[in-house]
């Protein structure tokens, strides 16, 4: 007796058929998922609104998956769930009407993701003022002679930041430091290079011979953004 199990009327051919389709469909699920992983599964259909706290700056947000929101202290409608971040651009006006940009790189601390619920009035507000975390090591050994001096920029929620603001096209200079005694008087000024990551290091080769206190005071262009280093008045010795 003849059995032909592929045929198309055949029962064992619609299995075939059913079970190729389910295959299909599992790997099309399987491929869509990464792309909307950046909104956690079972969103409302209520709307959230992410706004900003200040009136006087605009937040461009985007996604992991490039999507791109606007976000004011009128605020943006989304649904809810969790938004993975990949980076946020903050914008404000100067006096004369320029528009001042800032960037941030790499760490985006309570940036890093947004969740909001159902109907949420969800506020952020990060940005400014910004912090100038930086610091000066004197070396050991060898390298007694130099002090390592760091400097990084963050803002509200630890989300850092380039280290200058953007005006219109025109990119900020590299960000530059002094090195002032008790007195007043500026014994060294030099520039910082600039990693990809935002933070800075200069090596600053200590005078022959030089003891004493000294501060570091960063010159930085910021635009119309407040900012302030967390070693303001402060100094370091070289014993």
């Amino acid at each position: 007796m003849h059995r032909d199990y592929g045929g198309v009327g055949s029962r064992p051919g619609r299995r075939k058929e059913r079970t190729l389709r389910n295959l299909t469909y599992t790997a099309l699920v399987l491929v869509l998922l990464p792309v909307f992983a950046h909104v956690a599964p079972g969103a409302s259909k209520t709307p959230a609104n992410l706004k900003l706290t200040r009136d006087d700056l605009t937040l461009h947000i985007t996604l992991e998956n490039d999507q791109k929101l606007k976000v004011t202290s009128k605020g943006t409608r989304l649904k809810a769930g969790t938004y993975w971040v990949k980076s946020v651009q903050v914008f404000k006006k100067d006096e004369k009407g320029g528009v001042w940009e800032l960037r941030t790189v790499e760490a985006l601390g309570g940036m890093k993701t947004i969740t909001v619920a159902a109907g949420q009035e969800k506020i952020i507000d990060c940005g400014p003022p910004l912090s100038i975390h930086m610091w000066a090591r004197q070396g050991d050994g060898a390298q007694s002679n130099t002090v390592a001096i760091d400097l990084s920029v963050v803002g509200k929620y630890n989300e850092r930041y380039w280290p200058g603001a953007w005006r219109g096209r025109k990119g900020p200079p590299a960000p530059g430091l002094k090195i002032v005694l008790e007195d007043g008087t500026v014994i060294h000024r030099a520039r910082f290079p600039v990693a990809a990551n935002g933070r800075c290091r200069y090596t600053w080769r200590i005078p022959s011979g030089f003891k004493g206190k000294y501060r570091v005071e960063p010159v930085l262009t910021f635009g119309p953004y407040k900012w302030k280093s967390n070693r303001e008045g402060h100094f370091f010795e070289i014993k």
